[in-house]
């Protein structure tokens, strides 16, 4: 399978801060500021249930038992695994390649070129876009 440092590192990142919080108070939470070449995007990462499905006709059984937990973003991570299986038969294939996408909420985006901003609850940030990072929320409307 294919190792994405960038994702872990930004998840420790997060979980450092949540360790420090736990001692002493940083005024931060877990609102990270992300940097992409056209854009800064704020947002917390979006914490979901995934699927166990063994196999694409499980998967509506296992939606009809989890009513209160779907959303997109488990339902893509599951299809998208099993159409990886379909697709290839490579052994990196059988994984869904979680590594590579950030799913973040309470979301605030400035868009470098035009300077328009945004907000959105949720939002899927492709980790190869990320050029840094800072642990903190940064203040969009001033900039």
């Amino acid at each position: 399978m294919h190792y994405n440092g960038k994702k872990e590192f930004i998840n420790k990142a997060i979980q450092a801060m949540s360790l420090i919080n736990s001692v002493k108070d940083t005024g931060y939470n877990d609102t990270f500021t992300y940097f992409t070449p056209g854009l800064i995007i704020k947002g917390k990462p979006f914490e979901y249930e995934t699927f166990t499905a063994k196999d694409p006709e499980s998967i509506e059984e296992e939606m009809e038992q989890k009513q209160d937990k779907i959303n997109v973003f488990n339902v893509a991570e599951v299809l998208y695994k099993f159409s990886k299986n379909v697709k290839s038969n490579e052994e990196d294939a059988k994984y869904y390649d979680e590594d590579k996408v950030l799913i973040l909420q309470d979301v605030s985006i400035l868009n470098l070129q035009t300077g328009g901003k945004y907000n959105l609850s949720h939002y899927v940030l492709f980790v190869d876009q990320i050029t840094g990072f800072v642990p903190a929320p940064l203040e969009l409307n001033n900039m």
